[in-house]
């Protein structure tokens, strides 16, 4: 099964020359600027590949931009559970949730709160239930949660709650090694 693409809808945020013109300075700021990196393996994997690193900075040199955008894939394919397919490629639009919310408004109180696993719980089930979004992503964080697993609690919620395709945020390796065993 595939997913029903939806060519009746296409979303363009930036034409194309709009597009160049925020990425025409992106490899000058990227070696000159660079961007703050907190985790160690990425660290050494820049480190490896040339870029110059400085604390948790690394400013990464044009021909890695260049080289990264030659050879990114012009289609990404990703699977629900039930085996159907969406095509992230130039064309089709798919929509689906946001993610890693800090705060909810609390259905049952209406005030202000951290968001909880049941709360991502609950929204991963009404995303489940819209027909028009494709895809879930944690509306919220497990802050009820231990920290040290807390996006392992969020998948856990998500992945309880829809046959959707989930696309989740961790941590590090370590979070998608025992987020696997879901699968």
């Amino acid at each position: 099964m595939t997913f029903r693409s939806k060519t009746t809808v296409r979303l363009t945020i930036l034409h194309a020359r709009q597009a160049d013109c925020i990425h025409e300075p992106s490899p000058e700021i990227l070696s000159r600027t660079g961007v703050v990196v907190q985790n160690q393996e990425v660290m050494s994997l820049f480190t490896g590949a040339g870029g110059a690193v400085d604390g948790v900075r690394v400013r990464i040199p044009g021909h890695l931009v260049a080289n990264a955008v030659e050879t990114a894939p012009a289609s990404i394919t990703v699977h629900d559970r039930a085996g159907a397919t969406m095509f992230l490629q130039e064309g089709p639009s798919y929509f689906g949730t946001s993610s890693d919310c800090l705060s909810v408004i609390d259905p049952e109180t209406g005030q202000h709160r951290d968001g909880t696993k049941s709360d991502v719980a609950r929204i991963t089930k009404l995303c489940d239930g819209l027909e028009n979004i494709d895809f879930c992503m944690s509306m919220g964080i497990a802050s009820d949660a231990s920290r040290v697993p807390i996006y392992v609690h969020q998948f856990d919620a998500m992945v309880r709650n829809t046959g959707k395709p989930i696309i989740f945020t961790a941590q590090g390796a370590a979070d998608i090694k025992i987020s696997s065993i879901w699968r």
